[in-house]
């Protein structure tokens, strides 16, 4: 007599074939995540066996002129007849002194290390605050991605500070959000002090945590300072006074006084003179305007309206946002409706934060001699403008893979000086900055829509 076959559970075996593939895709992705980095810690190993990280070697010098009571503008360095000045603000001396605890090559690995945390960082919490829930395996996929991306290799090779900045910046800024911060309560929370959890914000732990992360960040370079507008238009002035405060307080600590009037003075100004183009990592709005044809003489002024026109941009967008939010807010508790307001609050759950990467994108490109490794800055908007055409995966459909990969294509290409030669099309040299500003005016462009047309409809 035969057998009867076993029954089968079909809906068993449709739950158990997604979690299969979940497992399939996490395993994979896990492996090119780990031959990613292998690839850039070989290549690492080889570079610094030949030669030390160039900036890296800068901090070090500095850091060893300044404890010992001489004047680290004063002194060139670099190994193996590498000329470099220190540029960067006297506040960030007290902080590099930490890496002369130890040798040259122990320091270089934990800066190495801490540069990678600080990118993964800020590109897990860029995703956690989108409020877009990707599985591990699709962020292990992203870090992988970014990972081969030329600014961060750039940034590797050289020791420079970029990704710590940006790692700092983004914690302060996540931790504002999520602590109780203005931007991170209803559109409703305008006097600044009573958002903060335990009255008076000097009474919060987190108030002093965060002020310490973006003034640390502002203290080894300059670009966090740029966020302070959008927090007193947020109506955290105090946070916004705070900031200010503690980063002239780390400029003018014992023997740092001095340095700060040659830095703000005499450096500073000179650094804002100095346009070269010569070189592709050159990836500047200047740099692009002189490949373009405009005669340096007006370039710099020229570069310097576009930039603020696009700032002021970015705050007035940021400032009518609140506004039509905490006007949709008064409307729905005037006439006791919850229509719409769950897509406001939506919005407004990331606005600071979204604004934050416009401004950091902006001035990534924005100074007079922007370097490759300065593009690091831009990667938060970058992964938002991925995460916006992710939701829009279903309409784009093909377009979706050639967007993406386009995007990566270009962020992982270098072209060298003889490459573009040939080519003889001297435009393409700014083609890292062509695509920060293309995300950028798209991105602006969907607000612009969302504050003047939407919000126009809704009222």
């Amino acid at each position: 007599m035969a057998k009867k076959p076993l029954p089968i559970n079909v809906k068993f075996l449709s739950q158990c074939q997604p979690a299969r593939l979940t497992n399939g895709l996490l395993i994979i992705s896990f492996i090119v995540f780990i031959v990613s980095i292998g690839q850039i810690a070989r290549n690492l190993f080889l570079a610094f066996s030949h030669m030390p990280a160039l900036d890296f070697s800068v901090y070090y010098g500095a850091a060893g002129e300044f404890l010992k009571g001489t004047n680290p503008y004063a002194v060139l360095y670099g190994p193996m007849g590498h000329y470099i000045p220190f540029n960067y603000p006297p506040s960030a001396l007290p902080i590099l002194s930490v890496l002369r605890i130890v040798p040259f090559s122990v320091a270089e690995l934990i800066f190495t290390l801490l540069s990678f945390l600080g990118l993964w960082v800020s590109i897990i919490l860029t995703i956690r605050l989108s409020k877009i829930k990707l599985p591990v395996w699709h962020i292990l996929f992203i870090l992988a991605f970014v990972n081969q991306t030329f600014p961060v290799k750039f940034t590797l090779v050289l020791g420079q500070v970029n990704m710590i900045v940006l790692g700092l910046t983004i914690i302060g800024i996540y931790l504002y959000k999520t602590t109780g911060g203005t931007g991170g309560g209803g559109p409703d929370s305008a006097q600044s002090g009573e958002h903060w959890r335990g009255g008076e914000p000097w009474q919060n732990l987190s108030f002093w945590l965060i002020l310490i992360c973006l003034s640390v960040a502002s203290s080894l370079k300059l670009f966090p300072l740029y966020l302070l507008p959008l927090f007193v238009i947020a109506g955290d002035w105090v946070f916004a006074a705070g900031v200010g405060v503690l980063f002239t307080i780390f400029n003018v600590l014992p023997g740092l006084g001095k340095l700060a009037q040659e830095y703000y003075i005499q450096i500073v100004p000179n650094l804002s003179k100095s346009i070269n183009v010569q070189t592709v990592y050159d990836q500047s709005i200047t740099a692009l305007l002189v490949r373009w044809g405009i005669e340096k003489e007006w370039v710099v002024y020229l570069s310097g309206i576009l930039i603020c026109i696009l700032y002021g941009l970015i705050l007035f967008l940021f400032y009518r946002m609140r506004l039509f939010a905490r006007y949709n807010n008064l409307n729905l508790i005037r006439n006791n409706k919850k229509r719409h307001y769950s897509e406001v609050c939506c919005e407004e759950s990331i606005s600071i934060f979204r604004y934050s990467t416009f401004v950091l994108a902006l001035f990534s490109i924005g100074n007079v001699f922007s370097w490759q490794h300065h593009l690091v800055f831009a990667y938060p908007m970058i992964i938002l403008f991925y995460l916006d055409l992710l939701k829009k995966k279903k309409k784009l459909r093909m377009w979706f893979y050639v967007i993406v990969l386009g995007i990566w294509g270009i962020l992982a290409m270098h072209l060298s000086g003889a490459q573009l030669s040939k080519l003889n099309i001297p435009v393409i040299a700014s083609y890292q900055t062509i695509l920060i500003l293309v995300i950028l005016v798209m991105s602006l462009s969907g607000k612009m829509f969302t504050c003047f047309i939407r919000n126009t409809n809704g009222r």
